[in-house]
């Protein structure tokens, strides 16, 4: 991420920390676990060991946050319009209708990566942004 400004969490309100993993710098929760990608950042990281140094760089959750849902309220941190949650190939993922970036809960890292993953078509990553977009362009 590129931005000068600090950004919170959109779920607990800490100051997220950047971090770089496999050469992706994607902004951590050490609070509740949760990490901000921006757009593009998930298919950068698919197939590779950031979600080992997420994790590890993350740790366990201090704080614990309500999961994800449809009637969940949240900012984007990025760029303050809504997040939707998305229901991607079995995966619940929280977009943004502007910037295009994606909210994860704590140990949602995984299961979004092995949701594309799984079935051996890294484009299908790229379903989240789709998705992303096409709810943007009906807003």
């Amino acid at each position: 991420m590129s931005r000068d400004a600090h950004i919170t969490c959109p779920k607990c309100r800490e100051i997220l920390d950047p971090f770089v993993a496999s050469g992706v710098q994607v902004d951590l929760c050490t609070a509740c676990g949760g990490i901000w990608l921006d757009k593009g950042e998930l298919g950068k990281l698919y197939g590779s060991w950031g979600i080992v140094e997420i994790e590890r760089a993350a740790g366990p959750p201090r704080r614990q946050t309500p999961p994800s849902s449809d009637l969940v309220d949240l900012d984007c941190p990025a760029c303050q319009a809504k997040l939707i949650t998305l229901h991607v190939k079995g995966a619940d993922l929280d977009g943004c209708v502007g910037c295009g970036g994606v909210w994860l809960d704590s140990g949602e890292l995984g299961p979004a990566l092995d949701s594309f993953g799984a079935r051996g078509d890294p484009n299908l990553i790229k379903e989240l942004a789709t998705a992303v977009t096409a709810r943007r362009d009906k807003a």
